[in-house]
């Protein structure tokens, strides 16, 4: 990966849990599984950026008690943050799928709008 000290790289494995700490202000451990399902927990010495897309973002939030105290406690997780919003109004991108499957390496986004992409699911 280079020479970087301050990068470190885990490579087929997933996040499935945050930690914070008392306050929930701020991320204290990652939880991450390998392909393999051994699992590993990184403790924060500085900061954490959380860049898992815009579904898995939110999503890894609400698993760790973040979001809608009502939504988190039907769902029987505890809530450690009440923070409306988290989870809500999630459209992931469909028009990327519609170029996948129509075979075509053109972007739709460059000369379609979303709309007329939906013919491409009929």
């Amino acid at each position: 990966m280079g020479k970087r000290k301050n990068l470190h790289m885990y490579l087929e494995s997933w996040v499935h849990k945050l930690n914070f700490n008392a306050g929930a202000t701020a991320i204290t451990e990652v939880c991450i599984r390998n392909k393999d399902g051994a699992e590993f927990v990184l403790k924060a010495t500085h900061e954490v950026l959380l860049c898992a897309g815009a579904v898995d973002t939110p999503r890894l939030l609400l698993l760790s008690g973040i979001g809608p105290k009502k939504d988190l406690e039907e769902l029987g997780i505890v809530c450690k943050r009440n923070l409306k919003g988290v989870g809500e109004n999630l459209v992931d991108h469909p028009v990327r799928l519609c170029a996948a499957l129509s075979g075509h390496a053109t972007d739709y986004l460059d000369h379609r709008s979303p709309s007329s992409c939906v013919g491409c699911f009929l």
